[in-house]
């Protein structure tokens, strides 16, 4: 990710007690935002402060089909008036919106097709850079990005109740927001910053092409 454009805010409880998590992400399956919204429920059922924001990106054909279990989601668990949808956001408003909420939400799955995300969501890696704490699911390579206990909270893929006990500990715990989100701002600076590893990825392929050369 550019970090240039990525602004890092220390996340504080405000005086209110709201806790504010974010969903963000193109309307696929693989994303499980509908899982979102039921671990939600059942926090915010022992939690009324809490709040979900969902920055949900519509497919170009069949954006109706898409949102449906979102939709029925939030029907089925009637959490409507702690939920807001948002549509899409231009990069820049997408980026400004982010220092509104304190921890972001990743329930990446396979689907029964054997679909899945096949490494780690860009969103998430940019979320953790702006100092959000990150709460997701032990899914494809999501761990190598957020570091349980460190940047954030891992669960079980599909595991909802452990998505709702995390949420909820998190909320708890805003004391901590500041350190995990330092540590993933640290981490995605190693790893996943784009002005050192794409000079470092075309390192390695000089490399390579120096002793493919030497060996002819």
């Amino acid at each position: 990710v550019d970090l240039a454009k990525i602004r890092y805010t220390e996340r504080s409880i405000g005086a209110d007690g709201t806790v504010s998590f974010l969903a963000a992400g193109r309307m696929v399956g693989t994303k499980g935002h509908d899982l979102a919204v039921r671990a939600f429920a059942r926090a915010h059922r022992r939690n009324a402060k809490l709040r979900l924001g969902m920055i949900l990106v519509a497919p170009e054909r069949g954006a109706e089909e898409a949102f449906a279990p979102v939709h029925a989601a939030i029907a089925d668990e009637r959490v409507g008036d702690a939920i807001t949808l948002h549509g899409f956001m231009p990069y820049p408003q997408y980026l400004a919106a982010l220092a509104s909420y304190h921890v972001f939400l990743q329930p990446s799955r396979h689907l029964p097709d054997g679909d899945a995300e096949g490494g780690a969501p860009v969103a998430m890696i940019e979320m953790s850079a702006s100092g959000m704490p990150v709460i997701a699911s032990k899914h494809c390579d999501i761990p190598e990005v957020i570091q349980d206990g460190v940047s954030g909270l891992l669960f079980d893929e599909n595991d909802v109740d452990g998505m709702a006990e995390r949420m909820l500990a998190i909320a708890a715990e805003p004391e901590r927001w500041r350190d995990y989100g330092a540590a993933g701002r640290a981490h995605v600076e190693r790893e996943y910053n784009v002005a050192r590893q794409a000079p470092g990825l075309e390192a390695f392929y000089d490399r390579l092409s120096a002793g493919r050369a030497a060996s002819v």
